[in-house]
C-alpha cells in the first residue's frame, strides 16, 4: 500500500502552495506595503508626485518575492531562495525603520 499516489508526490515537488494561497498572499503584501511605505517616500522625497510610483514599485517587488522563492524552493536551489527570503527581510526593514523615525 503506497502512502502517496504518483501524481500527488509530483504536485507536491512542483507547488508547495496552491496558486490560490499565492495570489491571495501577493495581494495583501502588494496592499499592506504599499500602504505602509507611500508615506516615507512621499515624506523623505518631499516630492508626493515621485512617492508614489516609487512605493508601488517596491510594494509589487514584495509582493512577487513569496511566488519567487516558492519556486525556487520547489526547484530545490536552496542558496538562492534563501537570499530571496533575506532580500525581502532586508526590503521589510528598510520599511519598519522608515516608519519609526
Amino acid at each position: 500500500m503506497k502512502l502517496f499516489k504518483t501524481t500527488n508526490v509530483n504536485l507536491l515537488k512542483n507547488f508547495i502552495i496552491s496558486k490560490k494561497v499565492l495570489f491571495l498572499l501577493t495581494l495583501a503584501l502588494f496592499v499592506i506595503d504599499f500602504s505602509l511605505s507611500k508615506p516615507i517616500y512621499v515624506n523623505v522625497l518631499d516630492m508626493p508626485e515621485l512617492g508614489v510610483p516609487i512605493a508601488a514599485v517596491f510594494a509589487f517587488i514584495i509582493s512577487l518575492l513569496p511566488k519567487v522563492t516558492a519556486k525556487l524552493l520547489a526547484k530545490k536551489q536552496y542558496i538562492l531562495s534563501v537570499i530571496a527570503i533575506l532580500f525581502g527581510i532586508g526590503l521589510m526593514a528598510f520599511i519598519y525603520v522608515g516608519n519609526t523615525n
